[in-house]
């Protein structure tokens, strides 16, 4: 499964910033971390009421460093 693009993203001096605006859904959403070179996932679910999502990473590197999703207000 391919994962949805960003709503939305933007650069900061020392990252990169993506959002995502998740549409209401009667079941839980799911995030994946994969680790490279190896077989390992680790996912969980972010559960139904989540809503905006956002990554942040070291610029122009491919690896997340911090990850956070809020839940409708």
């Amino acid at each position: 499964m391919t994962p949805p693009a960003p709503n939305r993203s933007r650069s900061e001096s020392k990252s990169d910033i993506y959002i995502w605006s998740l549409a209401e859904n009667s079941e839980d959403y799911w995030v994946s971390c994969d680790y490279g070179n190896t077989s390992v996932v680790i996912a969980r679910p972010l559960g139904k009421h989540a809503q905006t999502c956002v990554a942040r990473d070291g610029r122009g590197h491919a690896i997340v460093q911090s990850w956070q999703c809020t839940p409708q207000k």
